[in-house]
């Protein structure tokens, strides 16, 4: 229980400032001085993670987020789901639900996305944002208790592997 509560706050904390450095790119950038640099630092990072298009993002203070509305959406419903996860399942409760979830809440990600590839029509900020914040508050019920599990699991072994270098055993020993 005590890992459980640990990685929760762990991936609620890190979600919450992953968040923050989304709307803090276009805030500091607008800035002079250091914090203008400190900006432009932000948007480089978030350069290797989504393609950055104006077109496609939401603006704060006359810049765009650092990642499109689409990614800004799958992170912030992310954080959203990890918020309701403790209400909803429990923190010490690391069941995930079916994949079938997954999969249902990918498929308006995918028929927004698609015919967009092949030029039938043009996707919207708002198609993007609803699309990925599906997906983004989806994968929280995976990856909360995915990250709970690994944590306990990982736990448990360090501290068998501990005992065991120390030469103490639970085993009973039988002749």
């Amino acid at each position: 229980m005590k890992y459980a509560k640990i990685t929760y706050s762990v991936i609620f904390a890190g979600g919450a400032l992953w968040c923050a450095a989304i709307v803090l790119a276009p805030m500091l950038a607008a800035s002079s001085g250091i914090f203008g640099e400190v900006g432009k630092i932000f948007y480089t990072f978030f350069n290797s993670i989504c393609h950055q298009i104006d077109e496609r993002s939401f603006f704060v203070k006359g810049m765009p987020f650092g990642v499109c509305s689409r990614c800004a959406a799958i992170y912030f419903g992310f954080l959203i789901g990890v918020l309701i996860y403790p209400v909803w399942r429990g923190v010490s409760r690391a069941a995930m639900p079916s994949r079938l979830f997954l999969v249902i809440a990918c498929i308006p990600m995918i028929v927004d996305a698609f015919p967009w590839r092949f030029g039938m029509y043009e996707t919207t900020i708002t198609s993007r944002a609803i699309t990925g914040g599906i997906v983004g508050f989806t994968l929280a019920f995976f990856i909360v208790p995915a990250a709970i599990q690994a944590v306990s699991e990982l736990a448990g072994f360090r501290s068998l592997t501990i005992y065991q270098h120390k030469g103490i055993s639970n085993a009973t020993e039988t002749r």
